[in-house]
């Protein structure tokens, strides 16, 4: 419905509330977001015949977004926000790739800022590859509409409603390695070369190639994300997240590469990440494609190939895991069922085999699982457990749940009386674990 003035004024009202709220209370940090949401909000409503309250709404929020960052410049969804204005509603990506390089230098060890970061740089390539496309620059030229793709790259463009961010008093004079790089990929670039393409050398066309241009080849988001291992070195689900962004981009495999390598290198030992990285391909594999067997066996081979390099509890729980998870998931598919059945029957008896250097408390009790949905001999598993672990309270509460089931089953003859369980119990369990609540 057309946006009438009672709408106006009402929300004009609510306007003059948020601006009286955040002057008497600047330094909360949610009222200001709660004031960009609304102006958001209003704007997303406004109708075409609106224009005019639309530009003022933009206008507005670029002004609140100043304001909030100047009160709370190390608050990050407050730059992740105000860069998502700049580049969705002033389509401007040169202003919302500096408002998230000011950020950074403030908050350099932010994990949002980078990913959001990281993220932009992909999404600028992507939309000026676009325009390319348009412009006939990379191949035949292809039909549509230019001005819209200009208007999605990353050039200024003149609009009263940018962010006027001036320089905090936080911000140090030194610029990030990355903006320097940048600035040099995107002066190779020469996009209003670009534009008229038809007067292009053919040097000139060759460095602007898609294949030989650096920032085209996706090198500024690949100094980003060296940058951000740098800042934040130790954190595998960051680099995850990475590789995640740069697998929603085409013409990014190198670059997610190049992240999958970094993760190989720099946790060698971790048993998160080589488990991750043994299975990673399977990701980009539908449930449905002839491809996913062969995808599995290459898991299972690079499991194999990891733990002759990593042979600790932590890599054989992971790769126990790893194979029960796909054999629940291939009940449909018999074959597939009992190959990972015995994959993981065969690693439980290496395990056992080496119980000294490869167990340990969490993953006695998954193989504990696998012998009990195997039909072996749970209960001789789990005397040998209590043993190796004998303060354990989880490893105690299994073997003595698995007894007085077997008990409760009429197997006690062959297993426990209730008086045996009793006397197992008080002599060796708790004395063992006095403070566990669960025994």
């Amino acid at each position: 419905a057309k946006t009438t003035l009672s709408d106006f004024s009402i929300t004009q009202r609510i306007i003059a509330i948020f601006e009286r709220a955040v002057v008497r209370h600047p330094e909360d940090v949610q009222l200001w977001l709660q004031f960009v949401e609304f102006i958001k909000s209003r704007r997303r409503m406004s109708t075409g015949d609106a224009d005019e309250e639309d530009d003022g709404h933009s206008r507005l929020l670029s002004q609140v977004f100043a304001r909030a960052i100047s009160a709370h410049p190390y608050e990050s969804q407050l730059w992740i926000k105000a860069a998502a204005h700049e580049l969705e509603v002033n389509m401007n990506g040169s202003a919302a790739r500096a408002l998230l390089q000011r950020a950074l230098r403030l908050i350099s060890d932010d994990k949002e800022l980078w990913i959001e970061y990281f993220r932009l740089e992909l999404l600028l390539v992507e939309k000026i590859k676009a325009r390319r496309r348009v412009l006939g620059i990379d191949g035949e030229k292809e039909t549509g509409d230019s001005d819209e793709v200009q208007a999605t790259g990353s050039e200024d463009t003149e609009d009263a409603g940018f962010i006027d961010l001036p320089q905090l008093d936080e911000e140090g004079g030194q610029d990030l390695m990355v903006e320097k790089l940048t600035e040099k990929a995107l002066a190779q670039l020469d996009q209003k070369t670009a534009a008229s393409a038809g007067n292009l050398t053919e040097e000139q066309r060759a460095a602007m190639s898609q294949q030989t241009n650096a920032y085209l080849q996706g090198a500024v988001a690949q100094i980003v994300f060296e940058q951000a291992i740098q800042a934040i070195s130790d954190d595998l689900s960051f680099r995850q997240e990475l590789i995640a962004i740069a697998g929603q981009f085409a013409g990014a495999e190198q670059l997610r590469q190049r992240v999958l390598d970094s993760i190989g290198q720099d946790f060698v030992t971790d048993a998160d990440a080589r488990a991750y990285l043994c299975s990673v391909h399977l990701s980009t594999i539908s449930t449905e494609s002839p491809e996913l067997i062969d995808g599995l066996q290459l898991a299972v081979e690079n499991f194999k190939q990891a733990l002759s390099e990593l042979d600790t509890p932590e890599m054989w729980a992971k790769y126990v895991e790893f194979l029960s998870q796909w054999l629940d998931a291939s009940e449909s598919m018999k074959s597939l069922q009992a190959y990972f059945a015995a994959q993981r029957k065969r690693a439980v008896a290496m395990i056992s085999e080496s119980r000294d250097v490869r167990l340990n408390e969490e993953l006695a009790l998954s193989c504990a699982d696998v012998i009990e949905a195997d039909g072996g001999d749970e209960l001789s598993w789990l005397a040998d457990a209590t043993q190796r672990f004998p303060d354990s309270a989880d490893v105690w509460h299994r073997r003595m749940s698995a007894l007085v089931a077997g008990n409760h089953d009429g197997l006690a003859s062959g297993i426990a009386s209730s008086s045996r369980i009793d006397n197992l119990f008080t002599s060796q369990a708790l004395l063992q674990a006095p403070a566990s609540r669960k025994l």
